[in-house]
């Protein structure tokens, strides 16, 4: 077989091959309303920790999808007020430690994020402000608000 037939054959195969590929659905994708347990826990494998992907995959665990819309996903009234009542409450020491700038001592309580302003990157203590700020976001006390709330 001359080389030009071996060739042009090799691109029929590579050609068929591709559009097969190309077409062939990889699966049905996960909608709001699916539950997800053992039977298409391969689907959502690829976005969950690798130990929680097993559990769905040996039946431990099984979850209803839901849809999450951006506007729920919103910190709490009583969170964005806590947030804006801190704008210049507090400052970070040299130290990289907050203090509160009326007693010039660690707070004791605070809630909202403590630098709610939008953080200059050329501040020096920048990353100190974005660490508190994102260390207050995670422990909200109305997190629970937002898991009620979903549904």
């Amino acid at each position: 077989m001359p080389w030009s037939r071996v060739v042009r054959w090799g691109l029929v195969v590579l050609a068929a091959t591709g559009l097969v590929a190309l077409t062939t659905p990889a699966g049905a994708e996960l909608k709001p309303g699916d539950r997800l347990d053992k039977s298409n826990c391969q689907e959502a494998k690829s976005m969950l920790p690798e130990p929680v992907g097993e559990w769905f995959c040996d039946g431990q665990f099984t979850a209803e999808i839901i849809d999450v819309k951006d506007e729920a996903f919103q910190y709490s009234k009583k969170f964005k007020a806590g947030s804006e009542a801190n704008a210049g409450r507090y400052y970070v020491t040299d130290d990289g430690y907050m203090y509160e700038t009326a007693t010039n001592t660690w707070p004791h309580y605070w809630y909202g994020f403590p630098f709610p302003a939008e953080i200059d990157p050329k501040d020096p203590k920048a990353a100190n402000k974005i660490m508190y700020n994102h260390q207050v976001a995670r422990f909200q006390i109305d997190d629970v608000y937002w898991f009620v709330s979903t549904k």
